[in-house]
């Protein structure tokens, strides 16, 4: 409901959404609006393989419904070394793609735990990299592929030289910046993603929301 009020709006012209299981559902159950003015960009990168929870479902279900226009980020989400990743993200094609997120009148984003149901824990994290150690790191969860301390601060390890994508830091100050995320299981990650000051909406269930209000 809060996605399709918000879409509805003309002043939003360019959207972004990240992937994921709430936001795939979302997607599906929003009320049609014919936007031919309306454009919906990916904001992260996309899963190698072993899961239909991606960003092209996401972001293809969602332009549908509104008759928009669509660009998809076809990037990994990680890349291989900090070097690569480097030379891959001043390609124009992609810096063009990243201009879009940058300029977004919106972006409603998911956010994922450490446990083993976590897509990205699951079918992302690259092979040299696991999630014991990470946790060691001191992350609790991530947004948009970023791993985040219970402060909200992206943790100390290599892995966040090696996201082909923006740091959502850059939304800081922005408007119409959305936590999609519920489930008491990821209470950390969504306590620690509204500690970033990044998000000025959260749109969760109400267990989730109980402990995030008696925890904070």
């Amino acid at each position: 409901r809060y996605i399709s009020s918000l879409l509805a709006r003309p002043s939003i012209k360019l959207f972004g959404i990240s992937w994921g299981e709430t936001l795939k559902f979302a997607t599906r159950a929003v009320t049609p609006t014919k936007r031919n003015d309306l454009e919906i960009v990916s904001v992260m990168g996309g899963l190698p393989e072993g899961s239909d929870f991606n960003i092209f479902s996401v972001v293809s279900q969602l332009a549908k419904s509104f008759s928009a226009d669509r660009t998809y980020l076809t990037l990994p989400l990680f890349s291989s070394s900090a070097e690569s990743r480097n030379i891959i993200f001043v390609q124009e094609v992609f810096q063009e793609t990243f201009e879009k997120i940058r300029k977004a009148d919106g972006i409603a984003i998911s956010a994922g735990d450490m446990s083993k149901r976590s897509l990205l824990i699951n079918y992302s994290l690259p092979s040299d990299v696991t999630r014991k150690e990470l946790i060691e790191a001191g992350a609790v969860g991530d947004i948009l592929g970023y791993f985040l301390d219970e402060n909200g601060k992206i943790i100390d390890h290599p892995i966040a030289e090696r996201v082909l994508g923006l740091n959502p830091f850059e939304f800081q100050g922005k408007p119409n910046i959305i936590l999609a995320a519920g489930g008491k299981y990821k209470q950390k990650i969504i306590l620690a993603a509204l500690r970033t000051g990044i998000f000025d909406t959260l749109i969760t269930d109400q267990s989730a929301a109980e402990v995030v209000i008696k925890r904070s």
